[in-house]
């Protein structure tokens, strides 16, 4: 009885007792169901041409990016209570790639990451682009030829200033990119023996700054690196097979991550204090109808502002619009207090 006593508190000081935590719709972003559907408002900047793919939260300015080709590249500055566009980034010099934009990250600092999508690595080269704050003009950051195909469907963020570290996964070989630096990131390429092509292309998160989670569907893969080689750690089966995009966040003490299903639109956010063994936490959808089909399987999760035990979570599958969410986990002392009624129970059952 010890044992378990000690088991449930240390599942209470977590916050994370199945079925405690919550993802409640975010009230006045696109209307009051916490979803801007392509086209609502009159809004040509979010369409179902498989035209935006790229979404992050900037923590310094408050603002949600949404990285897009309708009417032209742009980079989108929204209000993230509402999903109105309030601006643009400025994309002098941006040019070339088959998309000039694609994907977009956003470090602790504030400083903005946009890449484009390249094919081909060795013929046309992969670029990352730098905004020292959103008001800034665009540099240079990254140049990147490779012996490897397609890269720029994913693009995930770690640390800030010189400890900046990009990374961007590969389609045609089991393999990622990692681009380290602050002003300009050097590139370094990381096979990965005995995953498949295109298991890191779709979705990729930082576990931590050795760590990547990635996944193309139907199982994520863990992924340990040390600055020269990679290793496949474990292969956890995803919840849904279309399950893909994903970030990651630290909530009170507490390691999770969000996904959205690039078919249907959930999201699900999981407690991955086990990176090995995510733990489904809860699942949202706030669409409705029949939604355009996202053959790509593209799109992106952003965490937005963090308050307390509360965080904002913004999830994108392309062609099916922007969902907006209030995930919650218990307060401490909340959690103790049901892990107490656990224990009851399982008394009552000896």
């Amino acid at each position: 009885m010890k044992t378990i006593f000690f088991a449930c508190a240390a599942l209470a000081a977590s916050g994370s007792l199945h079925g405690a935590a919550t993802l409640t719709p975010l009230t006045g972003f696109g209307g009051a169901d916490g979803w801007f559907a392509p086209g609502e408002s009159g809004a040509t900047y979010l369409t179902t041409g498989n035209t935006e793919r790229g979404l992050a939260y900037n923590p310094v300015s408050g603002d949600l990016l949404l990285a897009g080709r309708a009417g032209g590249s742009a980079v989108r500055v929204l209000d993230p209570a509402t999903g109105a566009a309030t601006g643009a980034l400025d994309l002098t010099g941006v040019a070339g790639g088959t998309f000039a934009v694609n994907m977009l990250s956003v470090t602790s600092a504030g400083v903005v990451y946009v890449g484009n999508l390249s094919l081909n690595v060795s013929s046309d080269r992969f670029k990352i682009y730098r905004w020292e704050n959103q008001s800034a003009v665009p540099t240079v950051a990254v140049s990147y030829t490779s012996a490897t195909g397609r890269l720029g469907d994913t693009l995930a963020v770690s640390g800030s200033g010189a400890g900046t570290q990009l990374a961007a996964g590969y389609n045609a070989t089991g393999s990622f990119a990692t681009f380290s630096g602050d002003t300009t990131l050097a590139g370094t390429d990381y096979p990965v023996a005995g995953i498949l092509n295109n298991d890191i292309r779709l979705g990729l998160g930082y576990y931590d700054t050795d760590t990547l989670i990635a996944t193309q569907g139907g199982t994520w893969r863990v992924i340990n690196f040390d600055g020269s080689s990679a290793t496949l750690a474990a292969s956890p089966v995803t919840t849904s097979a279309s399950e893909r995009a994903l970030s990651l966040t630290n909530l009170g003490g507490v390691p999770y991550m969000a996904t959205i299903d690039s078919a249907a639109s959930t999201v699900r956010v999981y407690d991955v204090t086990d990176i090995t063994a995510p733990v489904l936490m809860a699942t949202g959808n706030n669409t409705s109808g029949t939604l355009a089909a996202n053959s790509n399987g593209v799109g992106s999760v952003a965490w937005g502002a963090i308050n307390g035990t509360s965080a904002t979570l913004y999830a994108m599958s392309t062609n099916q619009g922007i969902q907006a969410f209030t995930f919650t986990v218990p307060e401490p002392a909340t959690a103790a207090f049901a892990a107490l009624g656990l224990l009851g129970i399982l008394r009552r059952r000896r």
